[in-house]
């Protein structure tokens, strides 16, 4: 995410945004030690991962989810289902993830009403799917209009990714997007990475209200 800071960095000198919030300067030049550092990955039974596009040149980063956890944790607070639309442009499937075989398998077996989960990504605005890949894209093929799904927002979901590093990626992605789409909007600090909000990462004193 290096390109994206200093593409970050670069516009928000321009606009102004640092002399409106002085704060805000420690706390972005804070964001590239955080990268460097050398974090523990968790070793999980069962995980998905997919490469995120930051939108500056080819620059991509990868979110590892435990899958295995997010079942368990499903189990034990039985978390909601919905119907969402299978042709929605906002439920993104990776393609790279798709076996062939066992789509066509499942394309034969019946109807499967285990719902997939999607985690919701503000700063693509996105909903991937991160488990039930193959389920999602059969009922695509079989033109299905609706496809029940367990929808985990960030706030859930950031819990289950595999590094420190790679929740630090998801905030500071997050946080870069929306000053980037919001420069003049006063900031509205959130630990639940609401739409618009900027999650502090760094700064202990939070000056920038």
């Amino acid at each position: 995410m290096n390109l994206m800071l200093r593409h970050a960095q670069n516009h928000f000198n321009q606009t102004g945004l640092f002399k409106m919030y002085p704060e805000l300067t420690t706390e972005m030049a804070d964001y590239m030690e955080l990268l460097n550092h050398d974090f523990s990955e968790r070793k999980a039974v069962f995980s998905f991962e997919i490469p995120i596009s930051t939108g500056v040149v080819n620059e991509e980063y990868t979110l590892r989810w435990d899958i295995g956890e997010i079942w368990k944790f499903n189990r034990q607070n039985r978390l909601p289902v919905e119907s969402i639309p299978i042709d929605s442009p906002q439920v993104w499937s990776c393609p790279t993830k798709l076996n062939r075989d066992k789509l066509n398998q499942m394309l034969i077996q019946p109807k499967i009403e285990e719902p997939i989960i999607v985690a919701w990504h503000g700063g693509i605005n996105y909903f991937l799917v991160i488990d039930g890949n193959h389920r999602y894209n059969a009922a695509k093929i079989r033109n299905d209009k609706f496809i029940d799904a367990i929808v985990l927002e960030p706030k859930v979901h950031l819990e289950f990714l595999c590094s420190p590093l790679q929740q630090i990626q998801f905030i500071m992605h997050h946080n870069i997007v929306m000053m980037l789409n919001h420069p003049r909007v006063k900031l509205k600090l959130s630990k639940d990475l609401n739409f618009g909000s900027f999650y502090p990462l760094i700064q202990k004193e939070y000056g920038f209200r």
